[in-house]
């Protein structure tokens, strides 16, 4: 007898808090506002990518490195320049690290426009390819993280669904065929907003 009264006292304060968890504020930012969903399809990209590229031994993690193709002739090249300009002070109007000097504007608004670029300035001059690595598996996170605003938006789900299907947007085979070609993943993540 006192045992199952017990119980019930357990089971109805347990059923009290979770009314109240409910009812509080975290719980609507959290569930009702979508922000666990958010950084959800924000987090599993990221870490799926962070981890493959230290199962590949991609520099931090190892020796080798994501500087293949465009990337380490033309954009690699681009992203130390601005960096250089941000730490500098340099003008974004015109370069003279190219050929006679080159009006840097267009070059910059078409290679390296990205606002996270900007995060460079916080990695040292030995590991701006770290840096670059960091940027592109946050513009992964990033193209999950809004495809869930589309989807959530979209279609008025508030599910796990709406995290797997970003997810899996996040790691598509472009992503995945083409993380060298960094000017895109910007496009790719805001092509959903």
């Amino acid at each position: 007898m006192k045992k199952e009264r017990a119980t019930k006292n357990r089971l109805t304060s347990a059923s009290g808090r979770g009314q109240r968890f409910r009812h509080s504020k975290f719980y609507a930012i959290m569930y009702e506002k979508g922000v666990l969903i958010f950084l959800l399809s924000f987090l599993i990209p990221a870490a799926i990518m962070t981890f493959a590229f230290a199962m590949q031994g991609i520099h931090p993690f190892g020796q080798r490195q994501i500087l293949v193709v465009d990337l380490w002739h033309q954009y690699y090249p681009f992203f130390r320049v601005v960096r250089e300009k941000l730490l500098t002070g340099g003008s974004f109007l015109y370069s003279w690290q190219n050929g006679m000097g080159t009006n840097f504007l267009s070059l910059i608004s078409y290679y390296a426009a990205s606002p996270l670029n900007w995060l460079s300035i916080l990695f040292s001059e030995a590991n701006v390819r770290d840096a670059l690595t960091f940027i592109l598996i946050a513009k992964i996170g990033f193209s999950g993280a809004f495809f869930s605003c589309f989807l959530r938006y979209t279609y008025k789900r508030k599910d796990l669904s709406v995290c797997i299907f970003s997810v899996m947007y996040a790691l598509s085979s472009y992503t995945l065929g083409y993380y060298w070609n960094v000017m895109w993943f910007d496009t790719i993540a805001l092509s959903r907003l």
